[in-house]
């Protein structure tokens, strides 16, 4: 990976993390890795945690941002 593709990549993951703080989430952990897998966020609010992957593009070429997760 690039290290154009890796800053673009923590980019999107400043901004979903800058949202999800608006809508009341708290940061717990930024990249969480257990061997070659990662988590890029994890949040909670009240009694949830949830487990964040971004999904940073460029234009929709690649479709729209709510169909990356029906894959």
């Amino acid at each position: 990976m690039s290290t154009a593709t890796q800053e673009f990549g923590e980019l999107g993951e400043r901004i979903a993390e800058r949202w999800l703080r608006k809508n009341g989430w708290r940061l717990v952990q930024r990249r969480f890795r257990s061997g070659h897998r990662d988590i890029d966020l994890i949040v909670e609010r009240g009694d949830t945690v949830a487990f964040v992957e971004v999904k940073a593009r460029r234009g929709a070429r690649f479709g729209d941002p709510v169909e990356a997760g029906s894959m």
